[in-house]
């Protein structure tokens, strides 16, 4: 297996979660879950033992149900909940 770096992914590392921009005069706030799947250069095809990367630009379905109690934690505190 290699590692793959970030530029290569599609994923824009440089987004922040919960940032916020304005577009055509409304908020457009950002959950950026990139943090969860790569770092600031590279995108490492396992971790925790589970495969991330199907292909260069996809995640595994197993990958993605590890993220998910953080998705949960990170979209109800965007929701304020």
């Amino acid at each position: 297996m290699r590692t793959i770096h970030a530029s290569t992914t599609g994923l824009d590392t440089s987004v922040g979660f919960g940032e916020e921009t304005l577009v055509d005069g409304y908020v457009d706030r950002r959950h950026e879950l990139t943090d969860l799947v790569c770092d600031p250069d590279l995108c490492r095809p396992v971790v925790g033992n589970v495969l991330v990367f199907w292909d260069g630009g996809h995640i595994t379905t197993t990958y993605m149900r590890t993220l998910a109690p953080e998705l949960e934690r990170r979209l109800l505190t965007a929701t304020d909940r």
